[in-house]
């Protein structure tokens, strides 16, 4: 929530997706390039980047009882939900499993830059990377007159071997000073 202050508000400006194999160099900040080992996918729909929490309940039965006598936690995660507008080799490639080589999964990165009213894209860029996961959904594409072909994806991050963070936020926000 951004309070009674207009400049805590972000607009997200255009934005794209990225996917590079398992221990590829992740940014360290957002003045570079990306490395050469991440490929671009493209932008997003306009929805943009959906960031939510890919928790499970789990049931605890007991005994003679009909429904559950509690719900706990059995799993706890980061999930990603998006859309891809673009249809190349790269995205078709990642839908079906077969870039990079995945059963141990990918990283994933999101770009976006604010926007400023008239619609400019402003100096503040945000970086989140994700350093291991993967597609557990997709969603097919129907071809129709007149629009674009989006593919749905739901991402899910998994632990990284080193117990690392699930995802990394970089920024160059001024509005944000560093404590």
């Amino acid at each position: 929530m951004a309070g009674p202050h207009p400049h805590g508000l972000r607009v997200t400006g255009t934005g794209r997706v990225l996917v590079a194999p398992l221990g590829s160099t992740p940014p360290t900040g957002v003045e570079r390039d990306w490395d050469a080992a991440w490929r671009d996918l493209g932008h997003t729909s306009a929805d943009g980047v959906l960031f939510t929490d890919a928790g499970r309940p789990g049931r605890a039965d007991g005994w003679r009882s009909v429904g559950p006598a509690r719900f706990v936690c059995a799993d706890r995660g980061l999930g990603l939900r998006f859309a891809l507008m673009r249809t190349d080799a790269a995205v078709l490639a990642l839908l079906v499993g077969a870039t990079p080589p995945a059963p141990e999964g990918v990283m994933l990165g999101v770009e976006f830059a604010e926007t400023d009213a008239s619609g400019d894209t402003g100096p503040a860029k945000y970086r989140f990377v994700i350093p291991r996961g993967r597609i557990v959904r997709t969603t097919g594409a129907t071809p129709a007159r007149g629009s674009v072909l989006p593919w749905g994806v739901t991402f899910r991050a998994l632990p990284a071997a080193d117990a690392a963070p699930p995802a990394t936020l970089l920024m160059n926000d001024r509005a944000y000073a560093t404590v």
